[in-house]
């Protein structure tokens, strides 16, 4: 017998002679853990979901769903009975914690035929976190009162009048300016003035304070001028 849960069919105990009834049981893979348990956004990030039962050699899918969205992984093959790799896709949405889903599906096709939902006998919650990737330019005036930077991302929370903030810094300068979400994946900084000559910085973006995730360096460059 297959680990994993029972389901026990009683349906075919009528087609059998009275007193020669007997109960049939079918196992089904269960998962109880997922690591890690946060991760960007931006997706691409790889989780093992640990289990018993999984039939090796079928496909599955792992989906995470919150605030009425779901996202789906590409399907993968299972190559061992107690464990399954996903990349998570991209969260298009404001960063949040997910309910993470794995579905077996269906070895005829793999285009939206779903055969059954593993049950989790474990935490099933996956965290996103937001993170940023670019800015739209990578230098302007050091007198920039018009220049208007794009910060591209994911999961940003344009659904509250939480402040975000875009820093630059030298070893001997600071300049802060206010940025606002218009959707998940982008935020508008204006009132770039900085004080002194030709300047190379480094960038962090913030929200309340508090530092948001990036995978890249990120510099801008003031130059001496206006706008």
């Amino acid at each position: 017998l297959r680990e994993g849960s029972a389901i026990t069919y009683f349906g075919l105990c009528a087609a059998q002679s009275p007193g020669s009834c007997s109960l049939i049981y079918t196992f089904i893979p269960t998962w109880n853990s997922l690591s890690p348990s946060r991760g960007p956004a931006e997706g691409g990030l790889q989780i093992t979901v640990n289990g018993v039962g999984f039939q090796v050699g079928k496909y599955y899918q792992c989906s995470t769903l919150a605030l009425g969205l779901q996202s789906r992984s590409q399907p993968v093959v299972a190559t061992d009975s107690t464990s399954l790799s996903c990349q998570l896709p991209v969260w298009y949405s404001v960063a949040s914690d997910s309910e993470l889903t794995i579905d077996g599906l269906n070895m005829s096709t793999l285009v939206g035929n779903i055969s059954f939902q593993i049950f989790s006998e474990g935490p099933n919650q996956f965290s996103y976190f937001q993170s940023w990737t670019t800015l739209n330019r990578t230098g302007g005036p050091s007198r920039g009162l018009r220049t208007v930077l794009a910060v591209s991302g994911f999961g940003f929370n344009f659904t509250s009048s939480t402040g975000y903030t875009l820093n630059f810094s030298t070893p001997d300068r600071f300049l802060t300016t206010k940025c606002s979400a218009t959707s998940s994946s982008v935020l508008f900084c204006t009132g770039l003035t900085w004080q002194g000559s030709w300047a190379l910085t480094n960038v962090q973006l913030l929200q309340d304070g508090y530092v948001v995730n990036t995978t890249r360096a990120n510099h801008y460059i003031f130059n001496q001028g206006w706008d």
